[in-house]
C-alpha cells in the first residue's frame, strides 16, 4: 500500500533541508518530542499536528517512527528543531491507500502516465475520527522554553 504519510514527510524534510535560510533570524523554537500510542501500543506513521489555540504561534508537524516516537518541526525552522512557545491543540492522522500502486519500473519510466487503474482516492483512515479535529481531539498542550515532552495515548473506542 502506498503510504502518503511517508511521502509527505520525506518531501517536507527535503524542502526544509534545501530551502534558503531554513530558520528565520529572531524566531526561538523549542524542542518538542514524545510518543504516540493507540490502545497502549506504539502508533507508527502517524502525522502529529500542533495547531496554536490563539493567533500567536506557528503550526508544528511530525511523523511517528516504528516506536511511535516523534520530534516536532515547523516550516521555516531547522527540521526537528521544534516550535515556538505557546498553547497548542493536537491532532493525529494516518491514511493509507487501498488502491493499487504503480511499480518501481513504471515510476522510473519518464513517459509513465498514471491511468484509471491507480485510483489513489481509495484511502482508509486509521485514526479514530475524534482525533482528526482540534476541537474534538481532547489534547491541548503548552510548549515552554527549552525541551518539551508530550506523550499521547489514543484510544480506538
Amino acid at each position: 500500500m502506498f503510504n502518503y504519510h511517508s511521502f509527505f514527510w520525506g518531501s517536507f524534510f527535503l524542502l526544509c533541508l534545501f530551502s534558503n535560510g531554513c530558520q528565520p533570524a529572531g524566531i526561538a523554537v523549542n524542542a518538542v518530542e514524545g510518543t504516540v500510542t493507540l490502545d497502549g501500543q506504539p502508533f507508527e506513521d502517524v502525522t502529529v499536528t500542533f495547531m496554536p489555540t490563539g493567533s500567536n504561534g506557528d503550526m508544528g508537524f511530525a511523523g511517528t517512527n516504528a516506536q511511535g516516537r516523534y520530534q516536532l518541526s515547523m516550516l521555516g525552522a531547522k527540521p526537528l528543531a521544534g516550535i515556538t512557545e505557546g498553547e497548542y491543540n493536537v491532532t493525529f492522522d494516518k491514511t493509507v491507500s487501498d488502491g493499487p500502486r504503480p511499480t518501481e519500473t513504471e515510476l522510473a519510466d519518464p513517459n509513465f502516465e498514471p491511468s484509471g487503474k491507480y485510483n489513489m482516492d481509495k484511502t482508509k483512515q486509521l485514526v479514530p475520527k475524534k482525533y482528526l479535529d482540534a476541537s474534538t481531539s481532547g489534547f491541548t498542550v503548552k510548549v515552554e522554553k527549552g525541551k518539551n515532552v508530550h506523550n499521547f495515548d489514543l484510544l480506538s473506542k
